[in-house]
């Protein structure tokens, strides 16, 4: 992914909403949370300054950004594409990310798999122990 060069990132009206998509589309629309972060520190944006001068923590607000307005929530401007990697909403998706899916896919498919043969073991267990008590009936039975 390549770097699109601009500006300085700075506006009265600037909402962090708006600073991050801009952020996102300097970067090609898609980043993870370090390539975020060192995009912002590298630009020195007032608005950044700005924030710090008043005692706030930037990198929680880029990600309370990013998590507010994504996936339904907020503006909906952002899509989370999993460990930490946002892009802009309306971006196609990345190879990365459908390697990212698929990997995603089969851990839930193992979790699935693991589960059913549990519950066949249990299953296989219970009948066991069923049989186990109805001979004891039997013999029970027999001996009265």
């Amino acid at each position: 992914m390549t770097r699109k060069k601009s500006g300085p990132i700075d506006s009265p009206r600037l909402t962090w909403s708006a600073f991050v998509a801009q952020v996102l589309e300097e970067l090609g629309g898609e980043a993870n949370l370090p390539s975020i972060y060192e995009h912002i520190e590298a630009g020195k944006s007032a608005f950044i300054q700005k924030k710090v001068e008043q005692g706030l923590d930037w990198k929680t607000e880029v990600r309370a950004t990013l998590s507010g307005h994504a996936d339904g929530r907020g503006q909906d401007v952002f899509r989370s594409t999993g460990r930490g990697w946002w892009r802009l909403r309306g971006v196609p998706i990345s190879d990365r990310m459908v390697v990212d899916e698929i990997r995603k896919t089969l851990r839930m498919l193992r979790k699935v798999k693991d589960i059913e043969l549990d519950r066949i073991k249990l299953e296989s267990h219970l009948n066991e122990r069923n049989r186990e008590s109805r001979d004891l009936r039997f013999v029970y039975r027999m001996k009265g």
